[in-house]
């Protein structure tokens, strides 16, 4: 076992059919990730790499290379088959003893603005015993929202809306918070179990199941911070 860790951040990377453009999306993510978080947490990094072709795979090599900080940070793993978010990020949260995990798209990039986005979710994580997880505000390139919140089957609240009302100038409870990125406290993990990795659950649908599971069994609740990342999410996944 390795030293205490604050934060797992496990990020699952995908190579889809529009490789070049792929590849800009997964290295804006990486650069951002480092330049624009600030945080005195001890972090570790959990990437997979999903069948992915060699080239990809040393791209995002050389990527992480160019960041001493997030080198010695990560563990990457590469997968030769399709492990779909489910059991990837199954795999990542019972790597290490940590407190958070993080889980978050490949396709997310973190503006300069927000740069205290782990830290401001991580404190309102903590502000109550009673919230399970925490999201920030995703918005679409265009300033749209992809999600503030989900509802139901898989309702994203406010989604491709301009944001005109200030909605989300506050911190507010939502239904079900979705993985493109949740912060959780890792010790629900360990009281009510993983992801499922069915395929109704294995690639999308377990963030909800799994959400409200904790919320009917253990009565925690799911909150959306108003720090804005950007899901460019144009791409879809494979």
């Amino acid at each position: 076992m390795l030293n205490k860790i604050d934060v797992v951040i496990s990020c699952l990377f995908f190579q889809r059919p529009q490789a070049k453009m792929s590849l800009t999306m997964n290295k804006d993510f990486i650069r951002t990730l480092v330049l624009n978080t600030r945080t005195k947490k001890n972090i570790k990094c959990v990437f997979t790499f999903n069948a992915v072709t060699d080239w990809y795979y040393d791209e995002l090599i050389k990527e992480i290379d160019k960041y001493l900080t997030l080198k010695e940070q990560t563990v990457i793993r590469r997968s030769v088959m399709n492990m779909k978010f489910s059991r990837s990020h199954n795999y990542a949260i019972q790597m290490f003893d940590s407190k958070y995990v993080c889980l978050v798209n490949d396709d997310i990039e973190i503006p300069e603005s927000s740069h205290l986005w782990l830290e401001q979710c991580l404190s309102f994580l903590d502000s109550n015993d009673k919230i399970g997880t925490v999201t920030p505000v995703t918005v679409y390139p265009n300033n749209t929202f992809y999600c503030a919140g989900a509802s139901g089957n898989g309702a994203h609240f406010l989604q491709y809306q301009n944001d005109g009302k200030g909605v989300f100038d506050k911190p507010r409870r939502t239904e079900w918070n979705n993985m493109s990125c949740i912060l959780i406290k890792k010790k629900l993990f360990d009281e009510y179990g993983l992801f499922l990795t069915d395929i109704n659950h294995e690639h999308f649908h377990s963030d909800r199941e799994w959400c409200t599971r904790i919320s009917k069994e253990g009565g925690y609740e799911h909150w959306v911070h108003p720090v804005r990342l950007i899901h460019k999410h144009k791409y879809g996944y494979n």
